[in-house]
């Protein structure tokens, strides 16, 4: 990275991992409160709400070291999987090799992110705002309708059952909106200011 490089300001980007993992946490904290017994029937969450897709998209972008990019964005990830098994009081329901296409989904999202240039138009953001979570969408639920899940098949091997995969996975996908909004605030001035330190400037070793 030469000197000129903006350089990642890495605490504005680690705030942003603790509120992904903290949103992704609540529905979970929902269900342990369920389990206990708590009168949770009140209690509305959408679903598969996230905005670790628009993180991970700006990570690649703005992160011009590509293994520190795809580090930040798939740990981001892996540290929220590890904390749903801790709530579920078993780790191994938080990692599972079921997830392995979500982790190939945000490594593709970050590299989504890398054309977007510093400062990109509004119109950049908005459509890979929408394409990446469309490439989520049909990603892992590609995953779901082509993998057995316990041996058993839970859709039929054929196009009208991947059809019928994608339908299901629809009420669960609440997160086509806030990945757009996210990605709007993270690339605005504001977030494009906040994310990146002010470049190095090279010192000359000339005696005046």
């Amino acid at each position: 990275m030469s000197p000129s490089t903006p350089r990642p300001r890495w605490s504005f980007f680690f705030a942003l991992a603790l509120v992904t993992i903290a949103i992704r946490l609540v529905p979970q904290l929902i269900v342990r409160m369920q389990s206990n017994g708590f009168d949770m029937s009140v209690v509305k969450f959408p679903w598969g709400f996230t905005t670790a897709i628009a993180v991970g998209l700006f990570s690649g972008a703005m992160i011009r070291d590509l293994p520190k990019a795809l580090g930040f964005t798939l740990g981001m990830q892996l540290v929220g999987d590890i904390a749903i098994g801790f709530l579920a009081s078993d780790l191994s329901q938080g990692l599972t090799m079921g997830l392995l296409p979500v982790y190939v989904s945000y490594t593709l999202i970050a590299l989504l992110g890398r054309p977007l240039p510093q400062s990109p138009s509004w119109w950049k953001v908005t459509g890979a705002g929408l394409l990446a979570p469309t490439l989520f969408f049909l990603l892992t639920n590609f995953a779901v309708w082509a993998a057995p899940h316990a041996g058993v098949r839970m859709y039929s091997p054929t196009l009208s059952g991947l059809f019928d995969s994608y339908i299901a996975a629809i009420p669960f996908s609440n997160y086509f909106v806030p990945s757009l909004v996210a990605s709007l605030l993270l690339f605005s001035p504001y977030g494009l200011k906040m994310a990146v330190n002010a470049p190095a400037v090279a010192t000359s070793n000339e005696s005046a």
